[in-house]
């Protein structure tokens, strides 16, 4: 028999011999260590997202207002910025009509049709904060705005959008504790 195996010899077998494997406790031993860093790299990631989502909504609420800047000095009518009594919402508005004749009165503001007229809201972790004075803030075509303060707060970080600073600029910066 034992020039039998010769002759014909088991590939499987001798596939078998020569592969090497992990054993059982090894697998359990990378996957504990596995298990054990995404513990210590999750509470990491939920801030990096939690800063995302307040860089994320601060800075489409300056585009937006930049937006509107730029359509009221290229459409020749005023822009408004307009907020629910809330704060949790807000959407672009302009003049009906740039007609200097129309009555003033008779010329209220409309919601932009389109993506730029949408109802954006606020996620519920931020809170904005706006001057008391102001329902929305509203933009000319001669460039000029309305002097406010905006603020889009998370806890005690916020990020105030001023337009008080400087007449026509949008301006906005990092506060602690803003109040």
């Amino acid at each position: 028999m034992a020039n039998y195996e010769r002759i014909w010899p088991d590939p499987y077998r001798q596939l078998a011999d020569d592969v090497r494997a992990f054993t059982l406790v090894e697998i359990i031993l990378v996957l504990l260590i596995l298990t054990v860093i995404a513990g210590l790299s999750a509470p990491s990631l939920s801030k990096s997202l939690t800063k995302y989502q307040f860089e994320k909504s601060a800075a489409e609420l300056i585009n937006l207002m930049r937006y509107a800047q730029s359509r009221a000095i290229t459409r020749s009518r005023p822009v408004r910025l307009e907020f629910n009594t809330e704060l949790t919402e807000y959407w672009l508005t302009e003049v009906r009509s740039a007609d200097p004749s129309v009555e003033e009165a008779s010329n209220e503001f409309e919601r932009l049709s389109g993506r730029m007229g949408a109802k954006r809201r606020v996620p519920a972790e931020l809170v904005v904060k706006i001057d008391a004075t102001i329902a929305g803030l509203t933009f000319y075509p001669d460039g000029r705005m309305d002097k406010a303060e905006l603020a889009v707060c998370k806890q005690e970080r916020c990020k105030i959008i001023s337009t008080r600073i400087q007449r026509g600029f949008i301006r906005s910066f990092d506060s602690e504790g803003y109040s």
